[in-house]
């Protein structure tokens, strides 16, 4: 919302520092939950099931998860600080590019292929989430270098 009302003013400085500070708070906010999915795995997990098969089962992914929430909270805040700006395209093409040439061959390979099953399926979708979200930062630096957007504001 703030990157959407620095563009119709025409501030491109505070439209640049509204998308960075939404990063930012982003990342501080879901670094904690990360923390916790990261050194307490099982503790997450028993919040779910008190089996301690499935907990076992699942604490690995849990730690895996802690990437993809960062991965994520990054991804949603940068393709709606693109959206601000008017770049309605940039964000479902990248987020296209990540999730089927990117996602879904790495999901066959890593969980049929290498045999990690559910585990290879979660980090492909990790791996996806931090090359959507990487592509996002980077597209948002580029139209924040320049001194005005192009096309109608």
């Amino acid at each position: 919302v703030r990157v959407g009302i620095a563009h119709g003013a025409g501030d491109w400085s505070n439209r640049a520092m509204a998308g960075w500070t939404g990063l930012g708070l982003v990342t501080v906010m879901l670094g904690g939950i990360a923390l916790v999915f990261l050194v307490k795995p099982d503790w997450v997990a028993v919040m779910f099931t008190d089996d301690p098969v499935m907990v076992a089962a699942a604490a690995p992914l849990i730690v895996l998860s802690a990437v993809a929430i960062l991965s994520d909270g990054a991804r949603v805040v940068m393709a709606s600080a693109l959206r601000g700006a008017a770049e309605v395209w940039s964000p479902p093409i990248i987020e296209a590019i990540a999730y089927y040439p990117v996602m879904l061959p790495l999901a066959g390979v890593l969980a049929f292929t290498l045999g990690m099953g559910v585990q290879g399926l979660v980090l492909a979708i990790v791996a996806a989430s931090v090359v959507s979200a990487a592509l996002l930062v980077l597209r948002f630096q580029m139209i924040s270098r320049r001194l005005q957007p192009t096309g109608p504001a």
